[in-house]
């Protein structure tokens, strides 16, 4: 087994939480949110798979909008396919949003997205 596999196989999508709030923040976010009066609004369009194979990109694209924004709206219209890994690191996303003051919407969240949620009984929590 590579060192790569090895890597991959050993990731920890929710190890970004365990990092202390005086770190330095992450760059920003490609796509920079919008800035109107004194709030920063960010939106994040989710892919249309969630899964434990997007779990990275996923964890930076949350990671960037946390660093740029007082609100952010996620927008769920195009999510097909959800797994657990997925719904963990909304989850962190959320509680770490909560903690840093930052409000949390979602646009359009998709039936999928939904019932994966309900399924393991977070639609409450993520506010679905």
């Amino acid at each position: 087994m590579s060192s790569n596999e090895m890597d991959d196989i050993g990731f920890d999508p929710l190890a970004w939480m365990n990092q202390p709030e005086s770190s330095p923040p992450p760059p920003p976010p490609a796509a920079a949110p919008v800035t109107t009066s004194a709030t920063t609004v960010g939106e994040l369009i989710l892919d249309p798979r969630l899964d434990v194979a997007s779990a990275a990109l996923l964890k930076t694209q949350l990671t960037e909008q946390l660093a740029g924004a007082n609100s952010i709206t996620l927008n769920g219209a195009a999510v097909e396919r959800v797994d657990g890994a997925a719904l963990q690191l909304l989850l962190a996303f959320w509680l770490k949003a909560e903690r840093l003051n930052i409000e949390v919407s979602w646009k359009e969240p998709s039936s999928a997205l939904i019932h994966a949620a309900e399924q393991i009984g977070l639609s409450s929590r993520l506010a679905l």
